[in-house]
């Protein structure tokens, strides 16, 4: 195929959870790359937002740097460094600067879309969602019955895998501001998950209600995590973007 997808993954997550999408896609011929965050579990709660963007930078300038048009697949709070990381390689912008590459497509699974400036808590009316649960001593964040917030409509066993695979997210990610609206250069997609426990359809449209023009859309009609429920239905959708993005270059 013609692009290369790429996949950012949310908060206390790891590029596991796209294992079924790429697999689903390989075989259809697409090139896919899951781009790893170090702040779960990392390090210590000094590593915020900017470190998990330049991971998702330099799989792009890679990208750009190979003449590989992209398209960039963000979910939950990896729609902030996804949104920071992609200032500067829309692929419109690239080529009229007579420069290789770029996103052809940004697209948000159920996802934060937040304005420059703006943090997630932010989009949160200034506070962490009921979930989350935030270690003072620490500054480390966990999720409160994650298998219900995330995996409500996974098969147990599955579930019971992802569950564990969670790490501690620093509390700073949640803080930093996001420095890009990808909408300005690249165009923008949004597929929502309608009974999503942790972002409720409700802040999910009014969130994608800030992207100019409208984006494209879809519904999911289960939870947060339809990659691990439903991968069928996001390589369904993510495939048609992919081919609509093309299209438009």
């Amino acid at each position: 195929m013609d692009a290369t997808l790429v996949f950012v993954h949310g908060a206390w997550h790891s590029i596991d959870i796209w294992d079924d999408v790429r697999a689903e896609l390989g075989k259809k011929g697409w090139e896919t790359e899951a781009v790893a965050h170090p702040s779960p579990g990392g390090p210590s709660t000094d590593v915020g937002l900017q470190d998990d963007a330049q991971v998702t930078r330099q799989v792009l300038q890679r990208l750009c740097d190979e003449g590989k048009k992209i398209v960039l697949v963000v979910h939950s709070y990896g729609g902030c460094p996804g949104a920071t990381a992609s200032e500067g390689f829309s692929y419109r912008q690239r080529a009229a600067d007579g420069k290789k590459g770029g996103i052809v497509m940004f697209v948000y699974l159920a996802a934060f879309v937040i304005a420059k400036a703006k943090s997630l808590t932010e989009a949160l009316g200034g506070q962490f969602a009921p979930f989350m649960v935030l270690d003072e001593e620490t500054d480390w964040v966990t999720v409160d019955s994650p298998d219900k917030v995330f995996y409500h409509d996974v098969e147990p066993e599955k579930k019971s895998k992802f569950v564990q695979l969670l790490r501690p997210e620093p509390k700073r990610v949640f803080l930093d501001p996001v420095t890009y609206e990808p909408w300005t250069d690249i165009p923008c997609a949004y597929l929502y998950c309608k009974e999503d426990q942790a972002i409720p359809i409700w802040l999910q449209q009014k969130m994608a209600s800030q992207i100019q023009p409208e984006p494209l859309a879809a519904e999911f009609g289960g939870s947060h995590s339809p990659f691990l429920s439903d991968p069928g239905w996001v390589v369904e959708k993510v495939e048609w973007l992919a081919k609509t993005g093309l299209e438009k270059v």
